[in-house]
């Protein structure tokens, strides 16, 4: 099975990439998905509670938007940031390998693993190859103001991440996304028929 790391910017169009793929036929894990699921769990709610009961909602739920505050606070949020990632990582970890282990019992030939610390924590150790996905910062910054952020909430969340540099020059294959959809799609079609040459995707059938 060849496992994939997606790695980029923020706002860099990692998930529309990873989408593509999809429509390949690859499976995709998100990470962001997995720790919204582990931030409902019991123990873990628990915890947060214990460390900043102003983030629970009166339905027992955290307020992912008020523990983000917390955790990117330009000032106190790197403790807070680590001891919050200290808690989640090793639980997303475990749903990661039961997924890579779900999709090669079922003959699934490509998985694209999109976590923005992929790098930062190590699980890119787990990949085949790395895929880095670019687009120009103007670009990215445009589309997290859609996303509710503005340019200094976009600067300040990445440079909690990996470099830019270093996602670069660690990949295996880089997609420019700063074209057209469809040259984006189309790309990502090269990517995979050229893994499917080097033999990369075993038995795949079109």
């Amino acid at each position: 099975m060849l496992v994939v790391g997606l790695v980029g910017g923020i706002a860099s169009g990692k998930s529309f990439v990873a989408n593509c793929f999809h429509d390949l036929g690859a499976a995709v894990i998100d990470a962001d998905q997995l720790s919204h699921e582990v931030l409902l769990l019991p123990d873990v709610v628990a915890w947060v509670r214990s460390k900043w009961p102003e983030v629970i909602a009166a339905d027992s739920t955290i307020n992912r938007k008020k523990l983000a505050e917390i955790v990117f606070d330009p000032v106190h949020g790197d403790s807070q940031l680590h001891d919050l990632e200290s808690k989640l990582h090793p639980e997303i970890e475990v749903r990661m390998q039961e997924l890579l282990v779900k999709f090669q019992a079922a003959g699934t030939r490509v998985v694209i693993v999109d976590a923005p610390v992929l790098l930062k924590v190590g699980w890119h150790h787990r990949c085949s190859r790395i895929l880095f996905v670019d687009s120009p910062f103007e670009m990215r910054v445009d589309r997290a103001i859609k996303r509710g952020w503005d340019r200094a909430e976009l600067i300040r969340r990445e440079a909690k991440q990996t470099s830019l540099e270093e996602k670069r020059m660690i990949a295996s294959d880089i997609i420019e996304n700063h074209f057209s959809a469809e040259q984006t799609r189309d790309r990502v079609l090269e990517i995979w028929n050229s893994w499917i040459k080097m033999d990369l995707i075993e038995n795949y059938q079109d």
